[in-house]
């Protein structure tokens, strides 16, 4: 009788211990990616619907004013937020705090909603244009000023625009023709992007430079492979050639002059001894 009263008591503790774990334990749901808007609509069947969780309050995070009214939806990739204005400006932000990232002014108003795809922002204007846009890099001086001609005693700068924000990147110079690796390059500078994604004017190169054309290779990932992972020329950011040339001075002048001094001569005497002649000729009459 009393094992039988035990059987039950345990049974019973068994179940309520059952059904309080049923109850207490969750199942953990891995978090949605981002379901970014990139074009107006959401989608190519402008279905309008988004996957993304909306605020649940009205509280305002940030506010950028443009010079015009803005009649243009906003596309939202990658944390970056594109529209365009009448003041016939695109404006990319940041989707976090609202400052601008880059500007490009049209001729006309921009009433169109840019769209995303393959790493462009693709927009119309009233001026009958349509303009595409991407991640950008250039060589430069050290004042940032795009610079595509260097002399052998210049310093190569690189300087770019659209990467992600406050970003570690590794930036090669490779001869152009060659395979876009580590080892084939001839420098290399390690460089962070800016809160505002602006990769500042990094010094990548400084003289002796080497004579030739050479491309610019941004590794983004930093895994020093030329992949998905970068930002090229799919995205606009080239790779993009400079060209380095010998500078033009008095050095190169110098082992010339008695050479040049000699023909000068020569030509000298032969234009003096003919202007003589004629000058018999017509003047005296001398024939001979």
């Amino acid at each position: 009788m009393k094992l039988k009263a035990m059987s039950g008591v345990m049974l019973t503790v068994f179940l309520l211990g059952a059904l309080t774990l049923a109850f207490s334990v969750q199942p953990v749901v891995a978090p949605l990616a981002v379901d970014w808007w990139p074009m107006r609509g959401h989608d190519l069947n402008h279905t309008g619907y988004s996957t993304s969780t909306a605020p649940k309050t009205n509280k305002t995070i940030w506010v950028y004013t443009t010079g015009e009214v803005v009649c243009s939806s906003p596309a939202i990739v990658d944390g970056k937020v594109y529209v365009g204005s009448y003041d016939g400006k695109i404006y990319c932000l940041n989707a976090s705090n609202g400052s601008k990232i880059w500007s490009y002014t049209t001729s006309n108003y921009v009433f169109s909603s840019p769209a995303v795809a393959d790493g462009k922002v693709c927009v119309g204007s009233a001026n009958g244009l349509i303009y595409a846009f991407a991640t950008t890099v250039w060589s430069a001086d050290s004042a940032g000023n795009p610079k595509s001609t260097f002399n052998l005693t210049d310093s190569v700068y690189v300087r770019g625009q659209g990467f992600t924000a406050d970003a570690n990147v590794t930036i090669y110079l490779v001869p152009d023709g060659t395979e876009a690796t580590p080892s084939n390059a001839v420098a290399n500078a390690f460089a962070t992007t800016t809160s505002n994604g602006v990769l500042p004017a990094t010094l990548v190169w400084s003289q002796p430079l080497a004579m030739g054309e050479y491309d610019t290779w941004v590794d983004v990932d930093q895994n020093g492979v030329l992949d998905g992972g970068d930002v090229w020329s799919s995205q606009a950011i080239g790779i993009y050639t400079f060209n380095v040339i010998p500078e033009f001075s008095l050095i190169w002048i110098l082992p010339l002059l008695p050479t040049m001094m000699l023909v000068v001569t020569v030509i000298a005497k032969r234009r003096h001894a003919f202007f003589d002649n004629w000058m018999r000729k017509e003047i005296c009459g001398d024939s001979n």
